[in-house]
């Protein structure tokens, strides 16, 4: 792994932006405490990486998960999703291919079918509907607390997450 560590100029350079994305491929684990303490929301991609010790080490400090859990049942993937939660997590979100997308948010379940299409490639797709929740969160919501978001505003980010996959 690749040691990264943040400097003076690099939080404050961060201070300027309204959330942070980063992933387990990322190598920057061991910062996202220090990242916390820029006060931005974080999210961060687990891909299909959540072993315990890293959920552990990891959500205590961001705002939102993400986890690829197409291999999972929809049973597993709310268990999983409630672990996320009880490690202090506010909101996370699995994305499951073919079966839709399904996010824990305040103790609420949210799900949302994917939009029909005969796909070529479906390499990224995970990321996209990522990117499309993540803006359609941010335009609206106060991603700032760790506080519920609204039912609406989380319907509406996971539609534009599926449209953004499509």
């Amino acid at each position: 792994e690749f040691a990264t560590i943040f400097d003076k100029e690099d939080l404050a350079y961060i201070k300027s932006f309204r959330l942070i994305h980063t992933s387990n491929n990322s190598f920057i684990d061991g910062e996202i405490p220090k990242l916390e303490g820029t006060g931005v929301p974080i999210s961060y991609d687990f891909s299909d990486n959540f072993t315990p010790q890293r959920l552990d080490a990891i959500c205590p400090h961001i705002r939102f998960a993400f986890l690829s859990c197409a291999a999972l049942t929809e049973e597993k993937t709310k268990e999983l999703l409630e672990e996320i939660g009880r490690r202090r997590c506010p909101t996370a979100l699995a994305t499951r291919g073919s079966l839709g997308a399904i996010c824990r948010d305040g103790g609420a379940f949210y799900s949302c079918s994917p939009i029909p299409t005969k796909p070529v490639d479906t390499l990224g797709a995970g990321d996209a509907f990522t990117a499309g929740f993540l803006v359609g969160v941010c335009s609206e919501g106060d991603i700032i607390s760790n506080t519920p978001l609204s039912p609406q505003l989380i319907e509406n980010a996971m539609q534009a997450g599926s449209r953004q996959a499509h």
